[in-house]
């Protein structure tokens, strides 16, 4: 059996549950150059890769998922021992901690924190980070969140669905550089001129609106794709095409005249859902009830 390194192996546990390699390096209380080079040193002595670039952020490998898994076995006791010894001390000291979709946009975020720091609790200590699904799941199980918000459910028994909140896609285009119609007509949708701006092909916001245009028969001529949306909202108002996107996180946009709802189309489209997720034991936690709160604002408007 080979006989592989502790350390590097805790610092890949800790790297891989942390928001970024910069806080990591700061909870392992090490230079981040450091950090990285064990990293490497590891990934060279088990010949495989870890950590892969996705855009501008770090995210596991398929095999840095399965070795997380392992790493859990190993180290995860002592986690929920320090967790367990620590816990009063941090509901005394009111931090909450929420992870987020990469797919939430950042008006999303923006109104949640608005919503669990307009009260008077000035102590209460909250921490935002964000991350795809599987590293969500992965944080919470591991106690590193007390909730997260995402767009995909989870079969996970150990966890529970307290809210879910549904988000009407609409059709949105800029009225000084478009001219359309309602469109009632259930079997086929046209936009003139046919330029769409869409979400990467990493969202799911995309796979919904590739499901969409193949149950209508729609074949875009892409302007441009991002994978963020207020991007895409930006993009539309220049013109560079039309979009399909939630109304909540257009609506200021609409307000203003910059966009425009296409009408008449309204029993073709969707609804985009975010849930709200947690382990059993904290469930009940009063912070929560805020977000479930929050969650009502946005469904179905």
């Amino acid at each position: 059996m080979n006989h592989y390194n502790f350390n590097h192996l805790y610092y890949f546990f800790t790297a891989a549950q942390a928001p970024s390699i910069s806080e990591a390096a700061k909870q392992l209380k090490i230079r981040q150059p450091t950090l990285t080079s064990q990293l490497r040193t590891l990934e060279d002595s088990l010949g495989k890769r870890l950590f892969e670039k996705k855009g501008r952020k770090l995210t596991l490998t398929h095999d840095g998922r399965n070795i997380l898994q392992y790493c859990e076995q190993i180290f995860g006791p002592a986690v929920d021992f320090d967790h367990y010894v620590r816990g009063n001390l941090l509901q005394k000291a009111g931090h909450f901690r929420i992870g987020l979709s990469i797919e939430l946009d950042r008006i999303f975020a923006t109104s949640l924190l608005s919503c669990l720091t307009d009260d008077s609790d000035n102590e209460l200590r909250i921490t935002l980070t964000s991350g795809d699904f599987e590293e969500l799941i992965h944080r919470l199980k591991l106690n590193v969140y007390d909730a997260i918000l995402t767009t995909q459910e989870s079969g996970d028994p150990d966890l529970v669905l307290l809210a879910e909140a549904n988000l009407p896609v609409a059709l949105v285009y800029s009225p000084e550089h478009f001219e359309a119609k309602s469109i009632s007509a259930p079997d086929r949708l046209e936009v003139s001129p046919n330029r769409w701006v869409l979400p990467t092909t990493n969202r799911r916001l995309r796979l919904e609106t590739d499901r969409f245009f193949e149950k209508y028969k729609v074949s875009p001529l892409i302007s441009l794709e991002s994978d963020v949306i207020s991007t895409l909202a930006q993009a539309v108002t220049l013109g560079i095409g039309v979009a399909l996107l939630p109304l909540p996180y257009v609506r200021s946009y609409v307000k203003s005249g910059e966009l425009k709802v296409l009408g008449g189309i309204g029993p073709l489209l969707w609804k985009s859902k975010i849930y709200l997720l947690a382990k059993r034991e904290k469930a009940m936690q009063k912070d929560l009830q805020k977000i479930k709160n929050f969650l009502k604002t946005f469904d179905g408007k």
